[in-house]
């Protein structure tokens, strides 16, 4: 199946009006940036700081590795290609989804530290809800999330690994 075709599905099925999609906004913004607090105050009060500054690696890695990618890669955000929001400032390249790394890097170091099920099971369900707004959104395509996610997971077993 089409990439362009599953955002389209998953845009009508999920953008029913101005509210909806206000909500799927409000969505992808504040719930990576409250899942990066909630995760730092965790490991503050834990004091997990080779976790913090893991984390911190991690999150840099991704803003310098997509900006390396942009150099060499140019991809048109789903959004652009289907004339929904000519007003975006969604300009840049579409691949690959920040957001979505950034929630499942943060997933993958509460699940490394954390006991309890209850709060990996929120972290997940957030990170799946930053990773399906991208898409819903038409922001990104389902291989730009996809990417994200294996990225996040190697960054952690990188990080691991030096940690070890």
């Amino acid at each position: 199946m089409n990439e362009l075709l599953i955002v389209l599905i998953l845009h009508d099925f999920f953008i029913k009006s101005a509210v909806s999609y206000a909500i799927w906004q409000i969505l992808t913004t504040l719930v990576p940036i409250t899942l990066v607090t909630i995760m730092m105050y965790y490991l503050i009060a834990r004091k997990q700081h080779s976790a913090m500054i893991a984390t911190a690696s991690a999150f840099l890695f991704a803003v310098l590795l997509k900006t390396f990618i942009e150099l060499f890669l140019i991809r048109v955000r789903p959004h652009i290609v289907l004339g929904f929001d000519k007003a975006s400032l969604l300009t840049d390249s579409s691949f690959y989804s920040t957001h979505t790394f950034i929630a499942f890097a943060s997933l993958f170091v509460i699940f490394s530290f954390e006991k309890r099920n209850s709060i990996k099971w929120c972290f997940l369900i957030l990170a799946i809800v930053v990773a399906l707004s991208r898409i819903v959104l038409a922001a990104h395509y389902v291989t730009d999330v996809v990417v994200a996610i294996i990225l996040a997971y190697l960054g952690y077993l990188v990080i691991k690994h030096f940690k070890e």
